[in-house]
């Protein structure tokens, strides 16, 4: 019974072999080829450049800053200390 059991979950999942080259470049995502094709053309996934103000860029400066020495709040304590905890 066990036997049949992994070779019906063998047969449903789709194996790939990633070359190391590829592996070690750094985070690897695998999407469809179309979803790959309709963000190659420009039909979804579009993204409007912006241009940050001086003070947007000193607020995204400073919370770069806090992630990186680990400053943060979990959303727990962040409700707990606006007053919304469940």
């Amino acid at each position: 019974m066990f036997l049949m059991m992994i070779c019906d979950i063998i047969r449903v999942m789709n194996i790939i072999t990633i070359p190391k080259n590829i592996a070690k470049q750094g985070d690897l995502v695998i999407i469809s080829r179309k979803e790959y094709e309709a963000l190659l053309h420009g039909k979804k996934g579009k993204i409007k450049e912006i241009t940050l103000t001086p003070a947007q860029r000193k607020d995204l400066e400073q919370g770069r800053k806090e992630l990186k020495e680990r400053k943060t709040l979990s959303i727990h304590d962040l409700r707990r200390e606006l007053g919304l905890a469940r």
